[in-house]
């Protein structure tokens, strides 16, 4: 369980393993932004009330830097002071402290072994982690969109990149991830990095190595920043010069103003004002607005699973 979702009071993240009948074995905060740790205080709570710790997750957000003293949480505390997202980030330290063996430290390199596949940690760099300890302690500004998590899952012969809110602008922090793996942009599917922003793309991720090399990429909106944004030169029309299509799980406006049912749109029909589509209001329940990819072993491409809400833009 990567992240949390909530829109408004309704938490996504447990209704979706509730539906799947399923309980998490990693629960992963890639950064304390509102918008991705909603929820997942929730899910560490239902994931933890078994008295025995053995059957709890293991739980990971990122350390700024490397530990010094195991028990010592202190230089996290510019999260939890911040005042960004405190439930979700007191949930996972008060789990830490009780039992230490649930935590995941999401160093740059390592690889968390689940079933048939496998969890590998690509960012953030060990040199961004000191920064911004550096950074908090001088009182400087550092954009904590630096230090997320962006994991790649590695199943049968497919690696699915799940970009976090990882920038470019500022830090380079895809340039970090190419010098660590250079075979980032071989992937069969990318969760697009910080909502298909502008800033937040690296060419060399996304220029494909052929003509039949077409991964799937989705992207989620953020509403009250408009993105991602398909006019000339922005995100979502950036992506779709190296791909012919995108997913997205909703049109980046306000939740109660999405479809009922899957569309379908061409760019330049997104090159207008995305905010006055004229779409069905939602219905409630779940699920809705969601992109969900299945595979089956041997390869080939996923099936696109579209919920209500959800649409896919096509070059044009």
């Amino acid at each position: 369980m990567v992240d949390g979702c909530s829109v408004g009071g309704r938490h996504y993240g447990q209704q979706l393993l509730d539906h799947y009948g399923v309980t998490p074995d990693f629960v992963i905060l890639t950064h304390p932004h509102l918008d991705h740790a909603k929820g997942v205080a929730e899910v560490i709570d239902a994931a933890t009330t078994d008295p025995d710790p053995k059957t709890w997750p293991r739980i990971g957000l990122v350390w700024p830097r490397d530990e010094t003293t195991p028990s010592d949480l202190s230089h996290l505390t510019h999260y939890y002071d911040s005042g960004v997202a405190e439930q979700a980030v007191s949930a996972i330290f008060d789990r830490w402290e009780r039992v230490p063996s649930c935590r995941l430290k999401l160093d740059q390199g390592d690889v968390l072994p689940f079933g048939e596949a496998r969890l590998k940690v690509l960012s953030p760099a060990p040199a961004t982690r000191t920064e911004a300890v550096r950074r908090w302690t001088a009182k400087q500004d550092f954009d904590s969109n630096r230090l997320s998590t962006v994991l790649q899952v590695e199943w049968a012969g497919l690696r699915i990149l799940l970009g976090s809110d990882l920038v470019e602008i500022p830090g380079a922090g895809w340039t970090d991830v190419l010098a660590f793996d250079a075979e980032a942009p071989r992937h069969a599917a990318f969760k697009v990095a910080h909502h298909g922003s502008t800033k937040a793309q690296h060419p060399a991720v996304l220029t494909r190595m052929g003509p039949d090399d077409e991964p799937t990429w989705v992207a989620t909106p953020y509403a009250t920043k408009r993105l991602p944004g398909f006019q000339p030169g922005e995100g979502g029309a950036v992506l779709l010069g190296h791909v012919p299509k995108i997913h997205l799980t909703g049109v980046p406006r306000a939740f109660q103003n999405q479809g009922v049912t899957p569309s379908s749109y061409r760019l330049s029909d997104l090159q207008g004002p995305a905010q006055g589509l004229k779409r069905d209001p939602p219905v409630t329940g779940f699920p809705d607005c969601l992109v969900a990819l299945s595979w089956k072993a041997g390869g080939g491409p996923p099936t696109v699973h579209h919920g209500k809400g959800s649409l896919t833009v096509e070059r044009g």
